[in-house]
């Protein structure tokens, strides 16, 4: 079995940070592990990694769309295949190719810009992706920054962000996925 996390933490520079991220990936067993937010420059980034993830593990980022690393995904290559299929700024969507069982599934982790008018391209992204990928096993996975309802907000609800948000989900055909609890 394999498993997949995420984690948004602001600012992986930080020697504790890496040192969290580390234990949390040995910790829980982790295949594949998703940073965003990390604020990591390309002269940093193979020291920071090297402080993440298990010293046998690969990793890709987003550092071809953005100056600094706003998503690293690591992996262990002896249970995975993994490889870059779209990056931009708010999202790394990858191939990822289970080694055992010859099977193979698109995973896109997910870091929303934090102003509702900066994702609509995240939204546009993800609809295009989806017109590719749409048949084929997908996770969706990481910090929108958005909300769906307001109960999921504590300071003042924007219902056009959440109406961009739920339309996405519902183009994509997440929505039903999220309606039955699976979100």
């Amino acid at each position: 079995m394999i498993k997949i996390g995420t984690w948004n933490i602001w600012g992986l520079n930080d020697p504790l940070k890496q040192k969290e991220v580390c234990s949390f990936v040995r910790v829980n067993s982790l295949s594949m592990f998703g940073v965003m937010e990390t604020k990591v420059r390309s002269v940093n980034l193979p020291h920071s990694t090297d402080r993440c993830f298990p010293a046998h593990w690969q990793y890709v980022h987003n550092l071809d769309v953005l100056p600094v690393a706003r998503i690293i995904v690591g992996w262990d290559p002896q249970q995975l295949a993994v490889s870059v299929v779209f990056s931009s700024p708010q999202m790394l969507m990858v191939s990822v190719d289970l080694r055992i069982h010859q099977k193979r599934f698109y995973a896109s982790i997910i870091y929303g810009l934090n102003l509702a008018s900066e994702r609509v391209s995240l939204w546009r992204d993800l609809r295009f992706l989806h017109s590719c990928y749409g048949s084929e096993a997908w996770v969706l996975i990481g910090d929108f920054n958005a909300v769906r309802r307001p109960d999921e907000r504590l300071d003042g609800f924007d219902v056009r962000s959440a109406s961009d948000f739920n339309s996405c989900l519902e183009d994509v055909e997440m929505q039903e996925l999220v309606t039955k609890g699976y979100w």
